[in-house]
């Protein structure tokens, strides 16, 4: 659950940033990085499968991937959010990881005016093209538990 204060912030966010840019193209949220978050350099990289938001000496940067096209504006809003929340400077916080993904999620899903299923579906075939897996014979808990299984799997490699 998602606090009411951090809630109401990332709306104003989410507000502004629409009255600016088209927050549903990549080419405008990579703008959005850059313009209002100071993010130094952005890769959309196919080599690594992995998306995430860093901040270092050198500054921020974004590293994202989606081998499904549709998806990669909500993973690319989904990395600004972790900035917009302010969780690059709590990223070692394990405790609060769950709430920082809600949060990130949040972010996305209204940056992109999608639905929640319709984000999860493409998270759902983003997985099975990254991995070559069929998930569609799994109930739904099974089915996060096995997402969680292969992200943790691409994270070992």
């Amino acid at each position: 659950m998602i606090n009411e204060y951090v809630k109401r912030y990332l709306d104003s966010e989410i507000k502004r940033l629409k009255c600016k840019y088209d927050t549903k193209r990549t080419s405008e949220l990579e703008k959005i990085a850059i313009k209002e978050y100071g993010v130094s350099n952005i890769i959309n990289s196919s080599i690594i499968d992995i998306s995430k938001a860093k901040k270092t000496q050198n500054g921020i940067y974004i590293l994202y991937h989606a081998k499904f096209k549709p998806y990669e504006p909500l993973v690319l809003a989904h990395e600004i959010g972790h900035i917009a929340a302010g969780h690059l400077d709590k990223r070692e916080e394990k405790l609060y990881e769950k709430e920082m993904e809600e949060e990130a999620d949040y972010f996305s899903i209204n940056l992109n005016e999608v639905s929640k299923r319709k984000y999860l579906a493409y998270l759902t075939i983003d997985i099975i093209l990254k991995t070559g897996t069929s998930l569609s014979y799994l109930n739904p808990y099974k089915k996060k538990k096995e997402i969680e299984r292969l992200k943790m799997k691409k994270l070992k490699k």
